[in-house]
């Protein structure tokens, strides 16, 4: 059901990478990016969902300081306090589940897909480094994406089947940059 939050992700980076990245003069970026902004919440309106998902969002009460995972909740006072519960979070939500949050047997598969992903995470870090100098055009977005697509989650979920699934499309997007770090950058030619 909150499978939205990848969609959202992808309209906001799409609309971000195009204001800093598009080649047109400055004028016409403040326009087009103002009508880019207001057409982009027609398209979850015509959806059924509201401008923008507004329906949506009611619907599932995100809005609500209720709706927040609990470790957020608890740190809403103190905004260092807030800081460290999000970087936890966000890291449990990219490299989970960790073995010792494991409790029961039914949950062990899901250490077989987070193992690998430690590797091949570690390994799209060093193909975003290898590679922003050369093409960080190509890089920002994909990050950006992961980002705010992970950055959601770990606001709201604790449920690590709920997470494992919708972080998919972030986890795809920062696959996309391990050929970079094992040296494949040299036979990409900027276009």
């Amino acid at each position: 059901y909150f499978r939205f939050i990848v969609g959202l992700s992808l309209l906001f980076t799409f609309t971000v990478s195009w204001i800093l990245f598009s080649t047109v003069s400055i004028q016409k970026k403040v326009v087009y990016s103002v009508i880019i902004i207001f057409l982009l919440g027609f398209l979850l309106q015509l959806a059924g969902h509201g401008y923008y998902g507004i329906e949506l969002i009611k619907k599932y009460n995100l809005s609500n300081i209720n709706g927040l995972s609990p470790v957020i909740q608890s740190s809403l006072g103190n905004p260092l306090e807030f800081a460290k519960s999000f970087a936890g979070a966000f890291i449990q939500n990219v490299l989970g589940p960790f073995p010792w949050q494991v409790t029961k047997t039914r949950q062990a598969p899901a250490l077989l897909e987070a193992f690998p992903w430690l590797l091949l995470f570690i390994l799209s870090l060093i193909g975003i480094v290898v590679s922003f100098k050369e093409s960080y055009k190509t890089v920002i977005p994909l990050v950006l994406f992961s980002c705010l697509t992970i950055g959601v989650m770990a606001l709201f979920f604790t449920n690590f089947g709920v997470i494992a699934r919708i972080r998919i499309p972030a986890v795809i997007s920062l696959l996309c940059l391990v050929p970079l770090s094992l040296g494949a950058l040299k036979y990409i030619k900027p276009v």
